[in-house]
């Protein structure tokens, strides 16, 4: 059971970084909301530009547990902290978390080496490619 929700928060947080936008200016915001399995989880991306080319993102996941979902909360926000420890080791990525009294909320700003070690050479590219990924990856972008 506990490893059906660890597997689950897991492709959530690949979701999340994988999809969802907004465009204005130099700055574009992808959102996703998911529910499941009594967790529910929105996602929110804010991509820098420079040049037209991504620069940094910002991260957030607010994530929601039912009543029965509780006690996992902190192996849960282990396991997100255990996800993004590379990051931080290798890239210098402060991540919070947050716990709730109904879940938790991560935050966490990747720079643009970060961020292509984490979603791949599709956001090493420009403002339209990121966009492009993220909404093949069932984000909203404005």
């Amino acid at each position: 059971m506990i490893l059906k929700k660890f597997s689950f928060l897991i492709c959530l947080v690949a979701i999340l970084i994988l999809t969802g936008c907004g465009k204005s200016g130099n700055q574009v915001t992808c959102t996703m909301s998911q529910d499941q399995s009594g967790m529910s989880m929105k996602q929110t991306v804010k991509m820098s530009f420079k040049d037209s080319n991504v620069d940094s993102a910002s991260i957030s996941m607010d994530v929601k547990l039912d009543d029965a979902y509780k006690s996992y909360k902190s192996i849960l926000i282990s396991s997100v902290k255990s996800e993004f420890s590379s990051l931080e080791e290798q890239y210098n990525v402060k991540i919070n978390v947050k716990e709730t009294s109904n879940g938790f909320n991560v935050n966490l700003t990747l720079n643009k080496d970060a961020m292509v070690s984490m979603f791949g050479s599709d956001l090493s590219g420009t403002k339209d490619q990121a966009v492009k990924y993220f909404e093949s990856e069932g984000y909203t972008c404005k």
